[in-house]
């Protein structure tokens, strides 16, 4: 199994980093699985599934205001997301940063972008008017396995 450590800082690597994120992010309808883990406040890590776009750069996620998830992320930004795929279960990433931005959004268009990634149909558990936050995460390493 072959493991990659990427930081911020390291152009030559980093381009490994995207492309192995891109084969794991592919556009088919739940291909991949992610999961985030911020830290409580007993400041333990908490892992939880999350959908979420990534460039690379930075993971965009939604969540809504009323969880856990998004108290965690504004008291600790420190996050880290593992993603892996069903076809190659030995190959996966994780990348570790900062949230840098929330946005408040009121209906679901950007929710059902996130759905239909995954599921390849429109998000059916929720109603516009709902808040929820997309959640800004600027990556600063990465780790690549497989």
């Amino acid at each position: 199994m072959s493991h990659t450590r990427v930081t911020a800082s390291s152009a030559a690597t980093e381009n490994e980093a995207t492309n192995a994120s891109r084969g794991l992010s592919r556009s088919t309808p739940g291909h991949d699985a992610r999961a985030s883990a911020p830290r409580t406040t007993s400041g333990k890590p908490q892992v939880n599934p999350v959908w979420s776009f990534s460039d690379g750069a930075q993971v965009l996620l939604g969540v809504k205001p009323d969880t856990s998830k998004y108290r965690k992320l504004r008291a600790d930004p420190a996050v880290a997301i593992s993603i892996s795929g069903p076809e190659r279960p030995m190959r996966d990433l994780e990348m570790r940063g900062t949230v840098t931005d929330s946005e408040l959004f009121d209906n679901l268009s950007w929710v059902n972008q996130v759905a239909r990634r995954y599921t390849g149909t429109d998000y059916d558990r929720g109603v516009d008017g709902e808040h929820r936050y997309t959640v800004v995460i600027r990556v600063e390493s990465r780790t690549a396995r497989g």
